[in-house]
């Protein structure tokens, strides 16, 4: 699957963890994730976009915070002009 093929979550970038990995608990996530009727699992690869950046990420569980984050493309994050949420 490519990156224009993946469904796309909102996220908040500046909401990481200590290994630069995207937290996947806000509002906003969730509700992009039960709209796309995605269950998150590890290794479910997702377009994770903010209002003005969007990345690759690839879901895991974090045993340490007990919930679900995705790891960040941070070498291919792109700038995206203006609002571009789904």
């Amino acid at each position: 699957m490519t990156h224009a093929q993946l469904p796309i979550v909102f996220v908040d970038f500046n909401n990481s963890d200590r290994l630069g990995r995207v937290r996947l608990n806000t509002v906003g996530t969730a509700q992009d994730l039960n709209r796309l009727g995605i269950v998150l699992s590890e290794g479910t690869e997702m377009t994770l976009r903010s209002f003005e950046l969007e990345a690759k990420g690839t879901t895991t569980y974090s045993s340490e915070e007990g919930i679900w984050v995705a790891a960040v493309d941070w070498d291919n994050i792109l700038e995206l002009p203006g609002n571009q949420l789904p």
